[in-house]
């Protein structure tokens, strides 16, 4: 069994990864961690930043399989918040399909700005 300590650590971990996720600002991810009773530290809260990137970009730069048959790329327009001013903005998905009919993302790209 975990001791006390560790569970707070994995949770807050997870906490922080979701807030990340979903584009929370620091000062959302403190406000929640502090209402969870979760410590706040704002360093480590970088470092788990930089590594998911770091996560992120290696997935992105990957080497993609051969027996992939079958591609789609879907994108979803929406409008958001950038820098204080609402702009419209694109996200591409692109699933890729091999021979046993198994998925895979391929690719999350963001355009900002289009028409």
């Amino acid at each position: 069994m975990p001791s006390p300590y560790q569970r707070d650590v994995e949770e807050r971990e997870q906490i922080i990864q979701s807030l990340l996720v979903n584009g929370y600002s620091p000062n959302s991810i403190k406000r929640s961690l502090n209402s969870l009773d979760l410590h706040y530290n704002p360093k480590e809260l970088e470092q788990l930043k930089d590594e998911y990137a770091a996560l992120y970009e290696q997935w992105q730069n990957r080497q993609l399989p051969r027996d992939v048959i079958a591609l789609y790329i879907d994108v979803y327009h929406s409008q958001a918040c950038i820098n204080n001013k609402v702009r419209k903005v694109a996200l591409y998905v692109i699933v890729g399909i091999d021979f046993e009919g198994k998925k895979d993302l391929f690719g999350l790209y963001f355009y900002e700005g289009h028409e």
